[in-house]
């Protein structure tokens, strides 16, 4: 099996006319493989074609990737009827309690004391958020490259918007106030 990440800086110049070479590299250093996963694919242009080559060549490829271009739906125009889409979510309350290894009974959301320990998860789980990687490491520099990666990569790319800085803002301002009405007009 081949695995490639292409969430790599030094890949920043990497081209269509690329795969054939990183191909060849594989066949050069592994042999004769026929499954193939790649990483955060979508950050080259026309990968769609290599895919669709390897794939009609009979082998199976395996793409992941994290912004919403990987599950729109003109990723079925370029590979229809030969993928499968599958969407991961952060955690969910339930799944966090069996992270911190936090096993409910039902009795405990009824008695008084268990109910008071559940809302205190419950106000962590809030704070923290569900991200897996980040429940495992607390690294806040993760949880400001994945807001940056989604502000950047996914919005602003995804809607050829160039004003970061009020992109920022915007995104800043929706954040803080999440449960407050936000309407156009009231942006002014």
């Amino acid at each position: 099996d081949f695995f490639f990440n292409f969430d790599d800086e030094r890949l920043v110049n990497f081209k269509l006319e690329d795969f054939a070479t990183l191909q060849e590299c594989f066949f050069e250093l592994f042999g004769e493989q026929h499954t193939y996963y790649f990483d955060e694919i979508q950050n080259i242009a026309g990968w769609e074609t290599f895919a669709r080559r390897l794939y009609n060549e009979g082998n199976k490829v395996v793409v992941t990737g994290s912004n919403a271009r990987m599950l729109s739906k003109e990723m079925g125009t370029h590979l229809t009827g030969r993928y499968i889409s599958v969407e991961v979510y952060p955690f969910s309350f339930a799944e966090y309690l069996q992270l911190e290894h936090i096993e409910p009974s039902q009795k405990d959301f009824y008695l008084m004391a268990s109910r008071s320990k559940l809302l205190g998860h419950f106000r962590d789980f809030l704070e923290r958020g569900g991200f897996p990687k980040y429940l495992q490491t607390g690294s806040v520099s993760y949880l400001s490259s994945l807001y940056e990666s989604i502000i950047f990569r996914d919005v602003m790319a995804r809607n050829g918007l160039t004003n970061d800085k009020e992109i920022k803002e915007l995104a800043f301002y929706l954040a803080s106030n999440a449960t407050q009405r936000v309407t156009y007009n009231s942006l002014g």
